[in-house]
């Protein structure tokens, strides 16, 4: 997850770059088609995102579990 790690401090430094803010508290992480989230912990702006096995996006839930 390291690849993720760098892709999320670029947004930050981006970010910080041309004041547009992102809050960790309101974003959310997810895996699609897998079983459970990562066991482990990705910072923005060094604060913890949350993961999530469903999130709401635009009126539509985007769920973890895979349906057959």
């Amino acid at each position: 997850m390291s690849w993720l790690t760098e892709m999320l401090d670029i947004c930050s430094d981006f970010g910080r770059e041309w004041d547009i803010r992102v809050n960790p508290l309101k974003s959310q992480l997810l895996t699609i088609g897998g079983n459970n989230p990562p066991d482990c912990q990705l910072l923005l702006d060094n604060k913890p995102v949350q993961w999530c096995v469903r999130v709401k996006y635009f009126g539509i839930y985007l769920l973890v579990e895979k349906t057959v």
